[in-house]
């Protein structure tokens, strides 16, 4: 029994010691609250593969005390300085909860001066799986429009209207920057971002890989439509009875 009395001691001793410094620390923190010496920071809100491109889900802003801050790499990336890092590449993976440095990432963002991210879901995701981040693609659309015809030549004969689907190539020659499930994004120009962000609410989209560094058929003015009609005619192929 007397052998136990002094490990006792050290234990209840030991836990003093933690309890003071935690209220130590605590008394600290609230001190720091009260003074203003607080300064949000941003930390991992889930872990971070290397070669995979930052969104603003993927972190979160805590507050830390401005001097221990200050004894901390002065690379820490602060709540203001988010845009640093945002569409950049970690150079290495992150774990959960780890404080995020800007030399983390790469300098220069995948988008490029000038470009826009634009997130594009194609409307067959199988083909998504033989794509890889650096493609070049060219996006084709089918869509459905209507027009008004006569099937007279008299320009005073009743017009009708006539559903027609077609089939084109929309953008010729993109590279795929970023694939996320069945979300792909692209970098384009203002105008060409804002244009496909309208076109594909009303357009299936379809990917088509293309060469690497072919400059052939980079004007999609090269490339003929097809419209689903001529699709007897054009393959020569035999109307059955029910098309007939």
């Amino acid at each position: 029994m007397k052998n136990l009395i002094p490990v006792i001691t050290a234990v209840l001793l030991g836990l003093a010691t933690v309890f003071a410094v935690s209220k130590a620390t605590n008394k600290n923190t609230v001190e720091a609250k009260q003074n203003g010496k607080m300064i949000k920071v941003l930390v991992a809100s889930e872990t971070i593969k290397k070669g995979e491109m930052l969104d603003n889900k993927q972190f979160m802003a805590v507050d830390i005390p401005e001097a221990y801050f200050e004894r901390l790499s002065n690379d820490l990336c602060k709540e203001e300085d988010q845009s640093l890092i945002q569409g950049k590449r970690s150079k290495r993976p992150i774990t959960k909860g780890d404080y995020i440095l800007v030399s983390y990432f790469d300098e220069d963002s995948e988008l490029g001066k000038g470009k826009w991210g634009v997130p594009v879901t194609f409307s067959d995701s199988a083909l998504l799986r033989m794509l890889k981040v650096g493609d070049e693609i060219a996006i084709a659309g089918t869509f459905t429009y209507t027009s008004r015809q006569s099937e007279s030549k008299d320009e005073n004969a009743e017009k009708k209207e006539v559903s027609r689907t077609v089939t084109m190539v929309l953008y010729p020659n993109e590279t795929i920057q970023e694939i996320q499930g069945t979300t792909v994004l692209f970098a384009m120009e203002p105008e060409k971002a804002v244009k496909l962000t309208a076109i594909q609410r009303r357009v299936k989209l379809f990917p088509l890989k293309r060469r690497p560094n072919d400059d052939s058929f980079t004007n999609r003015t090269e490339i003929s439509k097809f419209e689903d009609g001529n699709l007897m005619t054009e393959f020569a192929i035999e109307p059955d009875d029910e098309t007939k």
